[in-house]
């Protein structure tokens, strides 16, 4: 997967204007195992709303660019950082190849598809385990959005570890949000070893069985 960059790899570049969102741009991790995470980072004021008043906000955090023939599962999904139990609501959307959904956490009742419990300081909330369960549609990009924002609190940022060992350390910003998602890939147009080889050897018997009828 050499065409994905760790996240600790980028270097960000983007709007650092008083009242205006620093975003860093997600990235895919190969957290091992055949698991990856998409991550990214909002952090200070939404571009959007200068006066931090709540609002539906569209802010791309990042893409995940699928290969001909190859699609993602999506399997659980959080957010960290500045969506605990004293935080405005902050909700991502993920859309593209066939997904289109929203998760959010913060103490609003703001709608979304799934309702995250609200982080705790300094880490991360995860749906639970099976709760999550999409598969894209092959060869086409998957977009994540920054689709809702309530207020940022200073504060309240990530620094922590996710289930799958990626340490995150975001206490560089006052207050930012991290969203996050576990998926795996899939390359269902391309048979396995064993089914070129049963392929393989369906042909020569083929061959050997017309040779043996002249």
């Amino acid at each position: 997967m050499k065409r994905y960059l760790s996240i600790s790899c980028i270097v960000i570049v983007l709007l650092s204007l008083p009242l205006h969102a620093t975003v860093i741009p997600g990235s895919v991790i190969d957290s091992g195992g055949g698991q990856f995470v998409f991550t990214g980072l909002v952090a200070n004021t939404s571009p959007t709303i200068p006066n931090n008043s709540p609002g539906a906000i569209n802010v791309l955090v990042g893409t995940i660019d699928l290969q001909a023939g190859e699609s993602i599962n999506v399997t659980r999904l959080g957010i960290g950082g500045d969506s605990t139990a004293a935080s405005g609501d902050n909700r991502f959307r993920m859309v593209g190849a066939g997904l289109d959904f929203t998760w959010i956490a913060g103490q609003q009742s703001t709608a979304a598809d799934f309702r995250l419990a609200p982080a705790p300081s300094g880490g991360f909330s995860f749906t639970n385990p099976g709760d999550v369960n999409f598969t894209s549609l092959e060869g086409q990009t998957i977009s994540i959005f920054w689709d809702y924002h309530f207020d940022f609190d200073g504060g309240n940022s990530v620094n922590a570890t996710d289930p799958l060992g990626n340490s995150f350390n975001d206490t560089s910003f006052a207050a930012a949000i991290r969203p996050w998602l576990q998926f795996e890939f899939n390359n269902a147009s391309v048979p396995e070893a064993n089914s070129f080889l049963l392929m393989l050897l369906g042909g020569l018997a083929i061959s050997v069985y017309s040779k043996s009828k002249k």
